[in-house]
């Protein structure tokens, strides 16, 4: 998960959808869990040869995969200010 985090730190400013990063996460920790769940000595095995926890990792890669496709392209930077922080306008003093 180091490795993970190293690559997720040098995308950071990856120009993508809100959520990409996250979408990255997924497949990293989902391929991380499928290859810990294959050396893992546990035998109990839902569908065939895949264990509970092999099919949940593989569901994670689908949804990160999913998601990333979804947000690849980049918003438009837009930030909801809220109203007490935008600027008002100012009232000429007169004298």
């Amino acid at each position: 998960m180091l490795l993970a985090f190293a690559l997720l730190w040098r995308l950071r400013d990856h120009r993508h959808g809100t959520g990409w990063r996250f979408g990255v996460y997924l497949v990293l920790a989902g391929a991380e869990r499928f290859l810990v769940e294959i050396v893992r000595a546990k035998d109990d095995r839902l569908l065939g040869p895949f264990t509970l926890a092999q099919v949940t990792s593989v569901l994670l890669v689908l949804v990160g995969l999913w998601l990333m496709q979804r947000l690849r392209a980049a918003e438009p930077a837009t930030v909801a200010v809220p109203p007490a922080l935008k600027p008002q306008p100012q009232a000429q003093a007169t004298r």
